[in-house]
């Protein structure tokens, strides 16, 4: 019997199901058709192929993240804003995670539900709030009490914790999951070709 991998061409697979080089096509095409395609790499330049491994990535992390969401059920979506807030938060999770999560709702109702638990400690805040004193100055320059900024850094921390939970645990699904075929490469992968930057 041939295997179905001899039928398709797959940028990657999801266990057994293929996520096919036609799908990166498609969704580069999309990019080179928007508003920063000029910013955008030639296609076939080792930056143009590290784009294409972004893309594979993006690609895989959404449909691995909509499978979850789908065994969860109906459960409702925080905004993206509430999980990317800004470009500090962009960072911790990385730019493949956080492009997912900016566009795709049922990423965002897996980070809920994946993260819910996660919750800085009142020795968390103090310690916060002890080491970074010089943050919460008052009008003469003196440090606001702890308990008047205690809520804005639980807030801050939680939601800290709550992106490296889920990058963690997305990082362990994607090691247990995903395949990718050669040329859809992770673009921090240090084997494949256009890792090394030349000049």
């Amino acid at each position: 019997m041939t295997s179905v991998a001899a039928h398709v061409h797959a940028a990657a697979w999801l266990g057994d199901t293929p996520v096919l080089t036609t799908e990166v096509d498609e969704h580069l095409e999309r990019l080179r058709a928007g508003p920063r395609a000029a910013l955008l790499p030639v296609a076939q330049s080792p930056e143009g192929r590290q784009l294409r491994r972004w893309a594979t990535q993006v690609l895989v992390t959404r449909r691995l993240l909509e499978v979850e969401a789908a065994a969860l059920g109906h459960c409702d979506a925080p905004s993206a804003e509430a999980i990317v807030p800004d470009r500090q938060a962009a960072l911790e999770l990385g730019g493949i995670v956080a492009n997912v999560l900016a566009h795709s709702g049922p990423a965002r109702t897996v980070f809920a539900e994946v993260t819910r638990s996660v919750q800085a400690s009142s020795q968390e805040v103090a310690a916060y709030y002890a080491r970074n004193l010089d943050e919460f100055p008052d009008e003469a320059g003196r440090p606001l009490a702890l308990e008047s900024v205690a809520d804005h850094i639980e807030r801050s921390l939680t939601a800290s914790a709550r992106r490296r939970c889920f990058v963690e645990w997305l990082d362990l699904r994607r090691a247990t999951l995903v395949r990718l075929e050669p040329g859809h490469e992770h673009p921090g992968d240090p084997h494949q070709p256009d890792a090394t930057h030349r000049h």
